[in-house]
């Protein structure tokens, strides 16, 4: 019933789990994890969490980031990607913090699309092989880095990102659309609590 729904949402959220919501098409699951977004993270201000859909082409490159032509031609330059986004520091130079919605998150290849993000949502710190783009002119000699562990004491800096204790990935996952899913490896899905909603 829907009571019970709530009450397993809410109790893996606050134990600090991530959510992967599972159940037939026109259940209503991305609806459920836009509400479950807007009550825990605020008024329905899209500043707060961001939406997107999986696909079998994604990878690294559209989940953590990778290098980009810069505007003007002349070099690369690191870019977030999806993942990563969610964490860039403002103009004020506070980190944000948006929740991050993956709909029908089993299309995509789990291990080649998140494969480094998996320590991560453990509480480690994961060093990229990229650098970052430092005086706009090449690239300097810092990396970039994921710091599971915001309290970790290191210092905000661009090529810094942080994931607060507080930040959460709800999934969605279709039940019954078995022909266009990947299989997720027990080490993805051991980071998440399993809530399937009914029709």
């Amino acid at each position: 019933n829907r009571e019970n729904l709530v009450e397993k949402i809410d109790a893996a959220l606050r134990a600090g789990n991530h959510l992967i919501l599972t159940g037939p098409p026109g259940a209503g699951k991305t609806e459920l994890a836009q509400a479950i977004c807007e009550h825990y993270r605020g008024g329905g201000d899209n500043d707060t969490y961001q939406i997107a859909t999986a696909t079998g082409d994604w990878s690294t490159f559209d989940t953590v980031g990778g290098y980009r032509q810069k505007r003007d031609g002349d070099g690369l330059r690191f870019t977030p990607g999806l993942f990563l986004e969610r964490f860039r520091t403002d103009d004020d130079g506070v980190a944000v913090n948006e929740w991050l919605v993956v709909d029908e998150l089993n299309r995509a290849n789990i291990d080649e699309a998140f494969g480094s993000l998996f320590s991560v949502l453990t509480g480690e710190t994961v060093t990229l092989p990229f650098f970052v783009d430092g005086d706009g002119d090449e690239l300097d000699e810092q990396r970039v880095e994921v710091h599971g562990d915001p309290e970790d004491g290191a210092p905000l800096e661009p090529h810094r990102y942080y994931v607060p204790d507080d930040w959460r990935l709800i999934a969605t996952m279709n039940s019954v659309d078995k022909a266009s899913l990947y299989r997720m490896s027990y080490a993805f899905m051991r980071r998440f609590a399993f809530v399937n909603v009914p029709v």
